[in-house]
C-alpha cells in the first residue's frame, strides 16, 4: 500500500487524550518495523518543534534531537542511526527543494503529522506525497475538517478550503477517535461555556440594510473596525476578566486567548487594551501580549516565526509591543530573527506557568 490512499489514516484525538504520548509511541513502534527506513514526526510551528522534542525526550531520553536548520535535518535524514526525526513541515519542504533526487524518496518512510487539520492543505503537503513515493501518512488532529461538515460555503471559500482538501479526503481512513465530548465526559478538559454578547445593536440590522453583497462587506468591515465597537469589547473583557478566568481577586487562575481576524485588527485591539488597562487601578490591571508573524503558515519560510516580511508599519508596532512585554517580564526580546523566535516561545511559556493555567475564553460578539 506504500504511496497509495490505503497507506494513509488519521487519528482524531481531543485535547486531554494523551495525543503526544500516543503519537510518540506510534513513531517508536513504527521505527522498529522491518523495512521502514525513517520515521518523521512533522509539526507546523517552531514552538511546537521545541515542545515536541522536549516531550519525546521525556518519554525516552535523547531519542530525538532538535533540527535548528534544514542542513541539520538533512544530516539526520542521512544518518542510519537516526531512525526517528522531528521537524517542521517548512524544513521538510525546504529539504525536498534542495534534494530533488534523495535516496529516501524511494525508501519506505512513515510520516506522522501533528495537528494535521491546519498544515496539510497547501503545496507543501502535495510536495511531500509526490517525492516520498513509498510514504505511509498518519495525521493526528483534535479538530478535523470534514466533508460532512461543509455547511458554510462562504466560510470554506474564505479559508480557501476545497472539497479535495478535507482531513478525511487527504488522510482517507479514520483509525481512532477520542472526541472533545469524550474528554469532557472523562473530565480531562473543561466543558465549553460560550457567551453571546450583543455589541452595537445596529449590527443585527446590517444585512437587511445592504443592497448588494459588496456593499454588505464594506459596511460590515467598517462596523467591525469601528472604534466604539472595539472599545466596548475591550471594556467587557477587562471588566469580566477575573470572573471568567476564575481568579477570585488573586493572580491564580486561567489565561485567555483573544483571536483577531487580521494583523490590523490585532493592532487596533492591542492599542485599546493598552489604553483602557492603563486607566484601571493597578490591582485590576492585567498582563497581555500580542503575537503575529510576517510569514504565512502555508508554504512559507522554514522558520515560521519570523517577522522579516512584515510591512514597516506592522514591524514598528510589533517592536513597540515587544518592548512593552520586556518591561513587564524584565526581558530583552526584539524583532530580530533570533529575538523574535525567543519572544514567540516565551509568550507560550508564560501562558503555561503553574499560576497561569492555559485556557481559552471564547466570547462571540
Amino acid at each position: 500500500n506504500y504511496g497509495s490512499e490505503n497507506a494513509n489514516g488519521y487519528i482524531w484525538h481531543s485535547t486531554g487524550s494523551g495525543k503526544t504520548l500516543t503519537s510518540f509511541k506510534t513513531a517508536q513502534l513504527a521505527k522498529n518495523i522491518k523495512g521502514i527506513e525513517k520515521v518523521m514526526f512533522v509539526v507546523d510551528r517552531k514552538d511546537l518543534d521545541n515542545q515536541t522534542v522536549s516531550e519525546y525526550n521525556k518519554f525516552e531520553e535523547k531519542c530525538v534531537e532538535l533540527n535548528s536548520s534544514t542542513k541539520e535535518l538533512e544530516k539526520r535524514l542521512k544518518d542510519d542511526n537516526q531512525k526517528m526525526v522531528v521537524t517542521t513541515i517548512q524544513k521538510l519542504s525546504r529539504f525536498i527543494e534542495n534534494n530533488k533526487a534523495h535516496f529516501l524518496f524511494d525508501k519506505p518512510c512513515v510520516i506522522i503529522f501533528d495537528e494535521c487539520h491546519r498544515s496539510q492543505f497547501g503545496k507543501m503537503h502535495t510536495q511531500i506525497k509526490k517525492h516520498f513515493k513509498k510514504h505511509l501518512l498518519f495525521g493526528f488532529t483534535g479538530t478535523p475538517i470534514m466533508q460532512a461538515n461543509k455547511t458554510d460555503q462562504k466560510a470554506w471559500h474564505y479559508n480557501k478550503i476545497s472539497s479535495e482538501t478535507t482531513t478525511d479526503v487527504i488522510f482517507s481512513e479514520c483509525l481512532h477517535t477520542y472526541t472533545i465530548a469524550n474528554a469532557i465526559k472523562d473530565k480531562n478538559v473543561l466543558p465549553f461555556k460560550v457567551d453571546y454578547i450583543q455589541v452595537n445593536p445596529q449590527c443585527a440590522k446590517l444585512e437587511q440594510s445592504c443592497d448588494s453583497e459588496e456593499e454588505q462587506k464594506q459596511k460590515e468591515k467598517a462596523m467591525l473596525e469601528h472604534p466604539q465597537r472595539i472599545a466596548e469589547i475591550v471594556s467587557y473583557v477587562l471588566n469580566h476578566f477575573d470572573k471568567k478566568t476564575h481568579r477570585h481577586g488573586n493572580n491564580q487562575g486561567f489565561n485567555s486567548i483573544f483571536a483577531t481576524s487580521s494583523i490590523q485588527m490585532a493592532q487596533l485591539y492591542y492599542n485599546e487594551f493598552k489604553r483602557q488597562n492603563a486607566e484601571l487601578d493597578e490591582t485590576k490591571q492585567i498582563k497581555f501580549a500580542v503575537i503575529f508573524s510576517g510569514t504565512p503558515n502555508e508554504d512559507g519560510d522554514e522558520n515560521i516565526e519570523t517577522c522579516e516580511h512584515l510591512p514597516q508599519s506592522s514591524l514598528a508596532f510589533l517592536e513597540s509591543a515587544i518592548q512593552d512585554y520586556n518591561k513587564i517580564f524584565n526581558s530583552n526580546y526584539s524583532t530580530s530573527a533570533n529575538g523574535f523566535g525567543q519572544y514567540y516561545v516565551n509568550v507560550s511559556e508564560q501562558m503555561k506557568k503553574t499560576h497561569w493555567i492555559c485556557s481559552l475564553w471564547w466570547i462571540c460578539f
